[in-house]
């Protein structure tokens, strides 16, 4: 579980146990892109920023793969990233290129990266694993011109909410307007790759 911009693992305090009573373990990291949230430090930021090393949303690439190794590690199985925001981005261009990942769920994608990374619109053409992304309603317009929905395959979608939805993955945040309507469709993504 990796956090937005100025955020920590603490975005995902009360989403955790909710998907730990769907039956999923969840470990929520630190980016070293990252900030103090919910009255808790970023452990990583704190520590590149002591060690001066650079902390921009790029570099925090790293700190998902080393989450991925520990995971693959202690449990010998395939992970689900999910991803907030610039990590959300992330996230789907490591589901790409990594064999240890299953899936990915991504909460407000985008091309936020400059030219460090090619578009979000490349790794949609070349998905071939299952992924749930979704966003705002405002910024779902630029997230469906990004992928290709003829393009899609089996167990990948492109979730627009009714409500006006949120920004990242706060939209599961317990009291959040319209909250429900993304957990049920998480719910249902989940219980379709589960199948596979």
């Amino acid at each position: 579980m990796c956090h937005q911009a100025g955020y920590n693992k603490q975005e995902y305090a009360d989403i955790a146990p909710k998907l730990n009573e769907m039956g999923y373990n969840c470990l929520a990291i630190d980016q070293r892109s990252g900030g103090d949230f919910a009255g808790k430090p970023n452990e990583t930021f704190q520590r590149a920023k002591e060690k001066s090393l650079p902390t921009a949303y790029i570099d925090a690439q790293q700190d998902i793969e080393a989450a991925i190794d520990f995971l693959n590690k202690k449990y010998n199985k395939k992970v689900i990233l999910l991803g907030s925001s610039y990590s959300s981005s992330l996230v789907l261009f490591e589901s790409l290129k990594n064999n240890t990942v299953s899936a990915s769920i991504a909460f407000s994608p985008g091309d936020y990266f400059g030219d460090q990374k090619p578009s979000l619109s490349t790794v949609f053409l070349k998905a071939d694993k299952p992924f749930f992304i979704t966003s705002s309603k405002q910024e779902a317009e630029t997230l469906n011109a990004l992928v290709d929905k003829k393009q899609l395959k089996e167990n990948q979608i492109q979730f627009i909410p009714e409500s006006d939805g949120f920004h990242g993955s706060k939209a599961l945040w317990s009291g959040q307007n319209g909250a429900e309507e993304y957990w049920t469709a998480i719910a249902d993504f989940l219980k379709s790759i589960a199948k596979q």
